[in-house]
């Protein structure tokens, strides 16, 4: 995601928590937030849990 914002910190916490609290997603890893602002997220499709496709975000 790019925001055009001056100071857009507060966007990305919200974002980042929205992501996270979502029902699907399976995994989130923020061991590269710091140094190159970048969270990866696994998010999986809604139907059977043993066959949903599953969508990865960087």
């Amino acid at each position: 995601m790019f925001y055009r914002e001056k100071d857009p910190d507060a966007r990305i916490a919200d974002t980042v928590a929205a992501i996270r609290s979502h029902p699907q997603c399976e995994s989130f890893d923020s061991s590269r937030a710091d140094e190159d602002r970048q969270w990866d997220f696994v998010v999986r499709g809604s139907g059977d849990p043993g066959s949903a496709p599953r969508a990865e975000m960087t």
